[in-house]
């Protein structure tokens, strides 16, 4: 059952991916954001790999991200 799951959960995060890279207009852009894979390993560690805890850190990077970019655009600062 576990195995199941996890094929599921790969299965779906793939189709997921595949929609962001390819996007509305059908081909890959040079705008599709990089370097979630390495927040990804941070956001582990900061969990300190306990389901609770990554969604805790994960939670917490979000929050992070989207926290910056709106303060970037409020504060009219260059990209």
């Amino acid at each position: 059952m576990i195995w199941v799951g996890l094929l599921l959960g790969g299965a779906a995060a793939g189709l997921a991916g595949m929609g962001e890279v390819a996007g509305p207009m059908g081909q890959l852009t040079d705008k599709v954001a990089s370097g979630y894979g390495f927040a990804a390993i941070i956001v582990a560690f900061v969990g300190r790999l306990n389901a609770f805890g990554i969604l805790l850190a994960s939670l917490l990077m979000a929050l992070l991200y989207i926290g910056g970019e709106q303060a970037q655009q409020y504060l009219n600062l260059p990209n």
